[in-house]
This record gives C-alpha cells, structure tokens and sequence, in this order.
C-alpha cells in the first residue's frame, strides 16, 4: 500500500478471503481513518499489524476468527473511536488488549457467544465508551 501514503479516506477489504495479514501490511497507511477486514478468515492479530494506524477512525474486524485478543492487540491506535468485533469464535480477551484506547466510543460484540474474561479488572476500559454493543452475547 506504499501508493497510498498520504491517503486518508476508508480501506475496504471485506470478502476478500484474508486468512493471513503480513506484519506490516498496513505500515504506509499513516494517515488512514477507516479500515475494513471484515468477512475474511483472519485468525491471529498483534499489535504490529497496527502499528502506524494511529490516525485510525474505526476499525472494522467483524466476521473472522479471531478468538483471542492478546494484550496491546490495539496499542497503537490512539484515535479509534469504533471498533467491531462482531460474530468472532472469541474465548479470551486479555487483560490488555483495550489499552491506550482512550478515544474509543463505541466496541461492537454482536454475535459473539463466549467471552473468558483473564483479569476482573478488564472492564475498566468501558467506562469511556459511549455504547456497548452486546446483542445476543453469552457466557457459559
């Protein structure tokens, strides 16, 4: 994406059947405020993946199989204010994985039917949002 640098608009990669992500695959997008990689296969993020979307708007990651979002996942993104995690197999999200999302507003867990929660003090990130979308979420 090296041709899109200054390039400030939305990305959109849903249904692309993505299964990998190369660690810097996003690294040139510097100024990118949307990002779709929703309705793919994607199974494993990190924190590297994001790296320079720090002028990330909204992140969309809905309709994977992420299961596990490790700590820091999102570390780098200081101005996501929307974040879909919507219908992914999520068993474990860390202790972590929200920090430095000061200006998130809005995480969507639609569809998600097991959230293991490590740390009990993981929900501190929640208080800042403006909505919490958890429509049809279970525990067992």
């Amino acid at each position: 994406f090296r041709h899109l640098r200054q390039f400030k608009g939305r990305l959109i990669l849903r249904n692309n059947h993505i299964k990998y992500l190369h660690p810097y695959a996003f690294k040139d997008l510097l100024l990118l405020k949307t990002l779709s990689l929703a309705k793919n296969s994607i199974q494993d993020l990190s924190s590297i993946h994001f790296k320079e979307l720090n002028q990330l708007y909204e992140l969309d990651l809905g309709y994977n199989q992420i299961n596990e979002l490790n700590n820091y996942t999102f570390q780098h993104l200081y101005n996501l204010r929307i974040l879909y995690l919507n219908h992914n197999p999520l068993e474990i999200i860390h202790s972590d994985a929200f920090s430095n999302l000061t200006q998130l507003k809005q995480i969507h867990f639609q569809g998600v039917e097991f959230i293991h929660l490590i740390d009990q003090q993981y929900l501190q990130w929640i208080w800042n949002l403006a909505s919490l979308h958890v429509i049809h979420l279970l525990k067992t």
